[in-house]
């Protein structure tokens, strides 16, 4: 039996283009009966049909529409990269803006932390100002005890057993006094001391106080005299700084004036009336800058600001640069020392009303070395 030919039908080819186009219809429709017998007969059929499959008609592209895209977050800790959405979509995305958003974001620390860090700051300054303090406090104490040693070792036994006994003795004997008249036996000066007595307790009374033994001695030097500085206990709790003169090693007198913080005037007073005539006080003196009004120069005046333990007002005192009271105010506040012994000169006609003239400097602390001249030097 012979085998029937496979017809393939297939589209055409370029390689082939001279090759027969059998169709399907064609076949069909000349295909003899002795062909149907032979197929039905063997029950085989051995022609394989291949379909040809029309080849569709290329597409034309269609336009391409890109998506709007949704703007990437920002990341904080990194400068924000333009994608291909925002540099091409100008009109919907504005890279300036994004990096402006960006760099306007700050991380802050909160305030919390904020509030520990520097409550730990300040306690650790604190503690470290008050070791600085106790240090040279005990410092200071280690040296007076010292130098109150050195000078009792340098006196006979028995001249030193004179001074301390003299001292005791004249301490309590000058707060108990009652009287002007009394008191005046224990102090320098008793003489010039008497008129600024009777002016300091006319308007207060005066009040015996009973002290107990004398401690606290301290020896100094002012003046190339001899001076002790001693505390006279009342109770367990208070007692008098006194400032006392050695005389004799079995003579000592009491400086009065450091004793009750003298001042021949009220300072709210003097600040209120202006009186023309010179005063001396004992003033907190503090360096400053103000120059304005007839003290504007301040190539001819130094300024300082003048107050007063008792009282909330300042004055301003100028004293003329490269004088003598100037040099001395100006070393001895180098030297840390901050209460002076100053007098004024005040005068109604300044045009600035808080100043006055600083025309003598008479010490850099509260007690004087020599007695004084008048009542209100």
């Amino acid at each position: 039996m012979d085998e029937e030919p496979i017809i393939k039908l297939g589209t055409s080819d370029s390689s082939q283009s001279s090759r027969r186009v059998v169709r399907l219809d064609d076949v069909k429709k000349n295909r003899t009966p002795k062909l149907a017998d032979s197929m039905r007969k063997f029950k085989t059929p051995g022609v394989r049909i291949v379909e040809e499959q029309e080849s569709t008609p290329p597409q034309q592209d269609e336009p391409f529409v890109m998506q709007e895209q949704t703007r990437r977050k920002n990341f904080e800790g990194k400068s924000i990269g333009y994608n291909i959405d925002e540099i091409m979509q100008h009109d919907v995305y504005d890279p300036c803006a994004i990096e402006k958003e960006w760099g306007g974001k700050t991380k802050t620390l909160p305030f919390g932390w904020i509030s520990l860090f520097s409550t730990l700051i300040i306690a650790a300054l604190v503690y470290i100002g008050y070791l600085v303090f106790t240090s040279e406090h005990k410092e200071a104490q280690i040296v007076q005890q010292q130098n109150t040693t050195l000078r009792f070792n340098e006196m006979e036994e028995s001249d030193a057993r004179a001074v301390v006994t003299a001292i005791d003795q004249t301490v309590k004997a000058y707060l108990a006094a009652s009287s002007i008249e009394e008191k005046l036996r224990y102090v320098r000066y008793p003489d010039v001391i008497k008129a600024r007595m009777m002016h300091h307790y006319h308007t207060r009374p005066i009040t015996p106080l009973k002290a107990v033994t004398t401690t606290g001695y301290e020896p100094l030097t002012l003046g190339g005299k001899t001076f002790w500085r001693v505390i006279a206990p009342l109770d367990d709790v208070t007692g008098e700084a006194l400032l006392i003169e050695q005389i004799e090693k079995d003579q000592v007198k009491i400086d009065w004036e450091s004793h009750v913080y003298y001042q021949p005037m009220a300072w709210d007073n003097y600040i209120n009336e202006k009186p023309s005539r010179p005063i001396a006080f004992r003033l907190k003196t503090k360096p400053t800058n103000r120059y304005l009004m007839e003290f504007a120069d301040e190539s001819r005046w130094c300024c300082y600001e003048l107050t007063e333990k008792d009282s909330s007002k300042t004055l301003y005192g100028y004293v003329a640069r490269n004088s003598q009271a100037h040099a001395s105010i100006h070393n001895s506040y180098l030297a840390g020392k901050r209460t002076f012994i100053l007098r004024l000169q005040a005068s109604k006609a300044l045009k600035s009303p808080d100043s006055v003239v600083i025309d003598k400097y008479i010490s850099n602390d509260i007690h004087r070395i020599d007695p004084p001249t008048t009542i209100e030097d």
